[in-house]
């Protein structure tokens, strides 16, 4: 029942104006014999703001397939999260067995490939005991100035011999480092090659030094001052090789006046000395020899003014002196005496003792081409040669032996 206005009797209730089924009229529908709805006019019975729907708001139809979309990709991405975790588990459950199998089966495998050898220690093998005693030996031997009385008496020959002597030093700590089990090797051929070779280095250096070569050492030493020197070990010798060869060669000729003079101050120049006839000169520096009387010392050598020879015009004969070739013979024992001193720094080294003389005179027939016969002098055994002064002066020559 339908209640109307006040004042009105209540009507029959009549049933829903919708039209027989299957004719529902979408809004805004062309119906032929009704008036159409102005284009942009709302739909009849509806306002902006309000539902057209009966009973209220219709469902949004686009929101919800989004969100049965996302649904379904959940679904999807949640079950290949599983799949992939699952293939993960069964890859890493076949790793695990495969590696527990290699775990057992490794040791036996190495345990049955894998021989056990002995091992030697370094300061066990046979030549290291004696290698060591040998390099301790050398080092004490020149160390302490043993070295530096073998070289020049100059700022380059102190350096020379403290470079060699440093040297020696870092070889004989090398064998003091060497000692202890931690050196070991299966191969005792590389061990004793050690050894060997510490042991060749020392003896190399050694003849170097003898010999006045260059050491090619690099030596780093921290002064006083808090600087540091380094020193490559420079041969401070002065190489007289190719003056010596001159002299082997040289005979000299007289002049235009029938002397040897200007013939024996041409072989001296060579070895940078020169030639001078005031013997007062010598007294500057040093004493004449006594062995010979004034009237029999034709020339003499100072070590103490090496650039000169001086020349006695007091000889006996002096000017039949000049005028023989023996003349260039005494100066080549002079220049003798300069070798000699520039290799010992004394013209009259231990090693000659009383026989200096013999032994000078034999170094300048043997190394400057002298001629024995003028040289030779039997009158005075200091000045007499024989075999034994031939050999001494092969010591001081070839092996620098001064001592």
């Amino acid at each position: 029942m339908t209640y109307g206005p006040p004042g009105q009797p209540p009507q029959q209730p009549q049933p829903p104006a919708y039209g027989r089924p299957g004719a529902y009229q979408q809004p805004g529908a062309y119906i032929p014999g009704q008036a159409q709805q102005a284009p942009g006019a709302p739909y009849p019975g509806a306002h902006y703001g309000e539902s057209s729907h009966p009973g209220g708001t219709p469902p949004r139809r686009g929101r919800g397939c989004l969100i049965g979309a996302l649904i379904v990709v959940a679904v999807v991405v949640i079950g290949m999260i599983v799949v992939v975790s699952l293939v993960i588990n069964m890859v890493q459950s076949t790793v695990d067995s495969a590696m527990r199998q290699i775990d057992g089966a490794l040791p036996n495998t190495l345990s049955a490939s894998v021989e056990p050898v002995p091992l030697y220690v370094l300061d066990e093998r046979p030549l290291f005991a004696s290698t060591r005693a040998e390099v301790d030996a050398m080092f004490e031997k020149y160390s302490g100035g043993g070295a530096a009385a073998l070289v020049p008496q100059t700022v380059e020959g102190r350096q020379y011999a403290h470079a060699f002597t440093m040297t020696l030093l870092d070889l004989k700590t090398a064998f003091t480092f060497m000692t202890g089990s931690v050196h070991t090797s299966t191969d005792p051929d590389e061990l004793d090659g050690r050894i060997l070779y510490l042991g060749d280095q020392a003896r190399e250096y050694e003849r170097r030094f003898l010999a006045g070569e260059d050491l090619n050492v690099s030596v780093r030493i921290n002064n006083r001052d808090g600087s540091i020197s380094e020193l490559d070990g420079s041969s401070p010798i002065v190489d007289t090789s190719e003056a010596e060869a001159f002299a082997r060669s040289f005979t000299g000729a007289p002049d235009a006046n029938g002397n040897y003079a200007a013939s024996a101050e041409e072989l001296a120049s060579h070895f940078g000395i020169r030639l001078n006839y005031e013997m007062s000169d010598l007294l500057r520096y040093c004493t004449p020899p006594e062995i010979l009387p004034a009237n029999e010392l034709l020339a003499a050598y100072c070590y103490f003014s090496p650039e000169i020879i001086y020349i006695n015009q007091g000889y006996g004969d002096f000017s039949g002196a000049l005028s023989n070739r023996s003349f260039v013979d005494v100066i080549k024992h002079e220049l003798s005496h300069h070798l000699i001193g520039l290799t010992c720094q004394t013209i009259s080294p231990g090693i000659t003792g009383a026989i200096n003389e013999g032994v000078t005179s034999s170094y300048a027939v043997l190394f400057l081409g002298a001629n024995y016969n003028n040289l030779q002098n039997t009158r005075y055994s200091e000045y007499t040669m024989t075999e034994h002064t031939d050999a001494l002066a092969r010591q001081i020559h070839d092996n620098r032996t001064c001592g």
